[in-house]
């Protein structure tokens, strides 16, 4: 929607957590608002921060909201504007403490990440929320959505995909393979069992894309992070740490799931 005139101008000085957090108690019809008023950007960031319960609700007021009264609209910020005033965490610059966190996490394996999150869930709720709307590691590949994780890995070069499984650990491995043809994992299997080890400064490198493509899609919406990490971190039983250089994995029925095809450079 159009900006109204500058009556949510306190809105720019936000960033989409903190619109989030002074929304989320608010009607349906408020948040509807507030989303109208921020731009593309902090506008997607609050919508993926609800759940997908929510987001669906908040679609259909935002379908139904076209022409409010002036008064109304008018009313909404200034309580909007007094609530941020009035609440300190709302208004504060952002400092960069939950980037670092993040980028010191996915150096992490997933059981130093499930206690960093249980302990952020206890102490501060709103920083375990934020970090999980932004974590990306290579365990998230095991808890993509089927087809998410096949754009992933189609998203390699034949050789590339060879050195990562090289590499992986086996729980990794196991993720692709099951969402792969029987004859496409004998045939991977088969290339792996014929080349050497690969140094972990490749394995790294193909790790980092597979990492980079996976951010790409989170900010294109095709990802929504929040909701794959709260099942990573939900999950009662985590990933065995450790890599295993074995390209050994029992594989699942191919019939029931999507099979990843050859693609361009496959």
């Amino acid at each position: 929607g159009n900006r109204s005139s500058n009556l949510f101008d306190f809105l720019a000085d936000m960033d989409g957590t903190q619109v989030f957090e002074l929304i989320r108690n608010e009607s349906l019809t408020v948040q509807a608002i507030t989303c109208t008023q921020c731009d593309p950007q902090k506008r997607a960031k609050v919508y993926q921060l609800f759940d997908e319960t929510h987001r669906m609700k908040l679609l259909g007021e935002l379908s139904r909201i076209d022409y409010l009264p002036k008064d109304y609209i008018f009313n909404v910020a200034g309580t909007l504007k007094r609530k941020r005033r009035d609440n300190p965490r709302l208004n504060t610059e952002a400092l960069p403490g939950s980037e670092v966190l993040v980028s010191l996490l996915e150096r992490t394996g997933e059981t130093m990440q499930r206690e960093v999150l249980r302990n952020l869930e206890l102490s501060q709720p709103d920083g375990a929320r934020v970090v999980k709307a932004k974590l990306v590691s290579v365990d998230t590949l095991r808890y993509l959505r089927d087809g998410q994780l096949l754009e992933v890995v189609l998203s390699l070069k034949h050789d590339e995909l060879l050195q990562f499984l090289k590499g992986a650990p086996g729980e990794i491995r196991g993720a692709i393979y099951a969402k792969s043809p029987k004859d496409l994992v004998a045939e991977l299997e088969e290339e792996l069992e014929q080349i050497p080890s690969t140094n972990r400064e490749s394995y790294h490198a193909v790790e980092r894309k597979i990492l980079n493509r996976i951010k790409v899609m989170a900010n294109d919406g095709v990802i929504n992070l929040f909701e794959t990490n709260d099942r990573m971190f939900n999950d009662p039983v985590p990933a065995a740490q450790g890599a295993q250089t074995s390209a050994t994995s029992d594989t699942a029925d191919s019939t029931k799931v999507t099979p990843i095809r050859r693609a361009a450079g496959w």
